[in-house]
């Protein structure tokens, strides 16, 4: 009896675990038994994002993840959720191999950040073998402004939309940057707007922290920032750099709110193989059409960048 108790105990323990999780996986709730899917906004590598709508029989708002000073959307309880793609097949996930660094970077980054001018993270759901962020919804993205003024007659953004909309992109900009956190892909298309007016600094999948960086940025991510946006430095192979990439991508923004078009809108030269990055010729050009042609007077570490 003695030698045959242990036996025992570890095969009750596991049958009390296997029942635990059978009863904890019945009554949690899904995705869809918290948010009722609207419609389809858009798709990346990453995977796709959609509109939802939170599921509450109360026509009064509260998220249960939220505070009740951080409730968002109250009138419409619109929510992004956006689904990070796995290894499927007809819509099963066969293995789960886990999550991309930009993925990683999006989610613990996200998770810390509080502004008013970007975007807020929800709540971050984990469902068979597939992850979802629920991001709180902006209706609008610049990209989408751009385009309506810039259709058939060019209409342009009144002045007071102007420059409310690049004061709240620099305060997020700013607000990011005394946190040591470069965005790194800033353009049109990655700034929301909601149905008030609020810009909303979004996608933070390039993002990282720049404070006692160990290695230098170019080992992690050797290019970085939408090829239009991307600043000189970047371009010419810099190996380290500044929050300046940012507030490069910012006034290419501002240029192109005032010209409703892209200022500097090269030709990408293709990356064939990932330890060869080419030169982009044709964007470097752009750049010195407008800005003239650059030299160690004006920029003293010029004639220190690879290329």
């Amino acid at each position: 009896l003695t030698r045959n108790q242990p036996t025992m105990m570890a095969s009750n323990s596991i049958l009390t675990l296997g029942s635990y999780k059978t009863r904890k996986a019945i009554s949690k709730k899904t995705i869809l038994d918290t948010y009722r899917i609207l419609g389809y906004i858009a798709s990346g590598t990453y995977g796709k994002v959609y509109k939802a709508e939170y599921r509450n029989e109360s026509s009064e708002f509260n998220h249960p993840t939220l505070p009740v000073n951080q409730q968002l959307n109250q009138n419409k309880k619109l929510f992004a959720i956006k689904k990070f793609k796995g290894d499927s097949r007809d819509g099963e996930i066969l293995h789960y191999t886990g999550l991309s660094q930009s993925a990683c970077r999006e989610i613990a980054l996200s998770k810390e950040l509080k502004h008013v001018n970007i975007i807020q993270l929800v709540e971050i759901v984990l469902e068979k073998k597939s992850i979802y962020i629920v991001f709180e919804f902006a209706e609008h993205d610049l990209l989408q402004i751009i385009h309506f003024h810039s259709q058939n007659c060019l209409k342009p953004i009144p002045e007071f939309s102007f420059k409310s909309i690049m004061w709240q992109i620099l305060n997020g900009v700013s607000y990011l940057h005394q946190n040591w956190i470069f965005h790194r892909d800033l353009k049109p298309a990655n700034i929301m707007v909601t149905y008030n007016g609020t810009i909303k600094i979004g996608d933070l999948g390039l993002a990282r922290k720049f404070d006692n960086a160990l290695q230098n940025f170019y080992t992690g991510d050797k290019v970085v920032v939408t090829i239009w946006y991307r600043a000189p430095e970047l371009l010419l192979g810099g190996r380290h750099y500044t929050p300046a990439i940012d507030l490069w991508a910012v006034g290419c923004i501002l240029a192109e709110l005032l010209a409703l078009r892209p200022i500097f809108k090269g030709e990408e030269a293709k990356i064939e193989n990932r330890r060869s990055i080419p030169f982009q010729t044709n964007q470097m050009f752009k750049i010195i059409e407008i800005l003239g042609k650059p030299n160690v007077k004006i920029w003293p570490t010029l004639d220190k960048y690879p290329e």
